[in-house]
């Protein structure tokens, strides 16, 4: 695990926290949950993945794993992306999590994926909009992105994750 970058709290686009963003690369997805350690009770997570070949199985439990360690925000880039997105949304939901108390009825794991977008588009939408519902995102300090068997992706985060994130909020 390597830490990419920090970006302070910027109000102007509802971020209170301030964000540590790191790069976990791993072979293969059921490897991730081995690969984190957040530091904050909630943490946020992009996965960059080929999808197509993952069995359904493997993706369910992997984000049964990710929503029980404290999983704010999702965003999935990459082949078949739309249905691992999916699969961690029926995750969410057939795990009943137990809630604090300062949960309410809008405050949900934030998922998004990115088919029709760069791997830079992507990133970009992890720093600057992927916002966990109020409740969670007080305590989602840590952020996650996940390159998951593509050395050619890793070495692209690596590389361009300071300048795509310092693009302008507006693009």
């Amino acid at each position: 695990m390597v830490l990419l970058t920090t970006l302070e709290p910027d109000v102007s686009i509802e971020q209170r926290t301030a964000r540590r963003f790191y790069l976990c690369s791993c072979e293969s997805l059921d490897q991730l949950s081995a690969k984190f350690e957040p530091s904050s009770k909630y943490f946020r997570l992009a996965i960059a993945v080929d999808a197509l070949n993952i069995s359904d199985d493997l993706i369910r439990k992997t984000a049964r794993t990710a929503l029980q360690r404290g999983l704010s925000s999702l965003c999935v880039w990459g082949r078949d992306c739309e249905r691992v997105h999916d699969l961690f949304d029926d995750a969410e939901r057939e795990l009943h999590l137990p809630r604090g108390a300062s949960w309410t009825s809008t405050d949900v794991v934030m998922t998004t994926r990115h088919a029709n977008e760069t791997l830079d588009q992507a990133l970009w939408h992890f720093a600057w909009c992927s916002i966990p519902t109020e409740y969670l995102e007080s305590e989602s300090q840590d952020c996650f992105v996940a390159v998951i068997g593509n050395p050619v992706w890793e070495r692209e985060v690596r590389e361009n994750f300071g300048e795509v994130i310092s693009q302008t909020k507006d693009v």
